[in-house]
């Protein structure tokens, strides 16, 4: 049987929307990607020759369902809200601030002393460590021993093999790790750093960059609040500051610092003092 003209243009316009909710889902799954662990940028940029086409035709399709009034095309738009919407509530989960920061270290005050005490104590006085854990488990692995005194870095796959290795070097235990890793999920965290004088406890990942929390051992004078707030720093009570750090391509700038301060200096200005 002869096909018609409209059966033919019917079969282009089907093939055509498949290609284009294929092309979304990549573009989508991409952003996602980045979004929950940013670490994975470097293997999307493998691939650039895919992303970016199809980040084209996303942007080029969404654009025809808005302006093109043909019902075939019309099945794409809901698709494309979908899509959309997922993208929007992935970062607004994952956005972070100083007024997040300062709430989740009230509500979890007392588990970031016993995380650092613990770590602290479980590590050679003459070592520093920093580990991370993301979903697919531990994603970095990075010590600091003598005699050497430089920075031995391990990402990814390369840190899960390093690992045993690693914590021989810093007298770390596999157990004494898996109960560092369940210490910060308890608190909602997922990396300790620690240096002579104070911690580093990773918050949050939002795209490359970091939000962290500098815990001192001593409360802070005001010398040294001075001396140690900077454009990508807080200074939030006694011995804690938040802080930011924008990864290899990121800025360092604490986006909100000043709102933050002067949000928190209205209500000092506000409360009766006792």
């Amino acid at each position: 049987m002869n096909r018609t003209k409209k059966d033919k243009k019917r079969d282009e316009v089907r093939s055509l929307t498949i290609i284009e909710i294929i092309a979304s889902s990549i573009t989508a799954i991409s952003i996602l990607l980045i979004v929950w662990n940013s670490l994975l940028i470097f293997f999307l940029a493998t691939i650039w020759w895919l992303i970016i086409p199809c980040f084209i035709l996303t942007i080029s399709s969404f654009l025809d369902t808005l302006f093109i009034r043909k019902q075939a095309r019309k099945i794409l738009l809901p698709i494309h809200l979908l899509i959309i919407f997922t993208i929007l509530f992935e970062i607004k989960i994952n956005r972070c601030d100083a007024d997040r920061m300062a709430s989740h270290y009230d509500k979890h005050e007392t588990g970031f002393t016993e995380l650092i005490d613990y770590t602290r104590a479980a590590v050679n006085d003459s070592c520093r460590i920093k580990v991370e854990f993301e979903s697919a488990g531990l994603s970095m692995f990075h010590t600091y021993t003598p005699p050497d005194n430089t920075w031995d870095m391990n990402w990814n796959e390369e840190a899960k093999a390093a690992a045993p290795a690693l914590m021989e070097k810093v007298g770390l235990e596999k157990e004494e790790l898996n109960t560092i890793q369940r210490k910060l999920k308890k608190i909602g965290c997922i990396a300790i750093q620690i240096y002579p004088g104070y911690t580093e406890i990773g918050y949050k990942r939002v795209g490359m960059g970091l939000y962290y929390y500098k815990i001192y051992t001593h409360p802070l004078t005001e010398e040294q609040i001075t001396k140690y707030d900077g454009y990508n720093t807080v200074y939030y009570r006694d011995n804690v500051m938040f802080a930011y750090g924008g990864g290899a391509i990121g800025s360092d700038v604490f986006i909100g610092k000043k709102e933050f301060l002067e949000k928190r200096r209205k209500k000092e200005a506000t409360t009766p003092k006792r």
